[in-house]
């Protein structure tokens, strides 16, 4: 069966997703699972948490993806999955963060930025000409 996904917002959406698991045979054991909804980072987020890179990139020589994987390790939560019993850390991925964690995590690169290497970086709407 091909995965189908509701986001509930109102009546129609909702009994959609009732009929289809009323329809839905039991033949074989299936997952459905309910959790809140939560909107993932925004593609405006994205082209300036890129362009602040490119103008990290440019003002101190370092390539603009080994600086995205280093603000990741320091300023993304810690991330563990556990193979064969043994609990391994991976790296924190951005595209899983919601809207409002990419904020909090921009906050804390703008905040290096700033602190560490006298880099003001641009806001919203903002010019981004690195």
């Amino acid at each position: 069966m091909k995965p189908r996904t509701f986001i509930l917002r109102d009546e129609i959406i909702r009994a959609n997703c009732v009929r289809l698991l009323a329809d839905i045979s039991i033949d074989k054991p299936l997952r459905v699972t309910i959790k809140n909804f939560v909107k993932p980072r925004s593609t405006n987020q994205n082209a300036l948490y890129w362009a602040w890179l490119a103008i990290i990139e440019r003002d101190t020589g370092q390539d603009k993806d080994d600086l995205h994987s280093l603000f990741k390790r320091q300023f993304l939560p810690r991330k563990f999955v556990e193979i064969d019993g043994v609990s391994r850390e991976v790296e924190p991925h951005t595209p899983k963060c919601t809207t409002v964690e990419f904020s909090e995590y921009m906050e804390r690169v703008s905040a290096f930025a700033v602190r560490e290497l006298g880099i003001v970086l641009p806001g919203p709407g903002e010019d981004w000409a690195a």
